[in-house]
């Protein structure tokens, strides 16, 4: 019996340990291949800037801690975003979705398999990115079906 809780146990701690030190590695956010296309996509287009679709009552609202877009990014970068339900609603954090550039690439699940992501937000650490300017929407939605949207600016120095 204590033979079993000492394995369980064990495994258990090597289980976290591995999960720790696989976020503490850095990761890429965008392929480059994906950054080629946008970058020829960006380039065909007028340089309008994206508006997230205007907000509707009640929605879920982002706050984006990190990166700062007020400020030029060095990488890897931390990306921090904070949701918050509106009264008698709570986020789904499985509705969490990212889209990249003009082409609308869909970098959730790599956001995904290297973030601690609950109803709070999303943590992702050590995302490793070129220099350039970047844009992403986000979208979380609450157990209503209402979403809520953002566009993040940001550059990367």
């Amino acid at each position: 019996m204590y033979r079993r809780s000492f394995i369980l146990g064990l495994l258990t701690l090597c289980t976290t340990v591995l999960m720790a030190a696989r976020r503490a590695v850095a990761w890429e956010l965008f392929t480059n291949e994906e950054l080629e296309r946008e970058k020829l996509a960006s380039a065909a287009q007028p340089q309008v800037a994206a508006a997230a679709p205007p907000s509707q009552p009640g929605e879920p609202t982002i706050d984006v801690e990190q990166p700062d877009a007020t400020k030029h990014v060095t990488s890897p970068v931390t990306i921090r975003i904070r949701f918050k339900a509106q009264s008698g609603a709570t986020i789904d954090p499985s509705s969490f979705r990212a889209k990249y550039g003009w082409l609308g690439i869909d970098i959730t699940s790599r956001i995904i398999a290297n973030a601690r992501v609950d109803a709070r937000g999303i943590v992702a650490e050590n995302a490793n990115i070129p220099a350039g300017q970047y844009q992403i929407m986000l979208q979380i939605g609450d157990n209503l079906h209402r979403v809520g949207t953002r566009v993040l600016n940001f550059s990367v120095t």
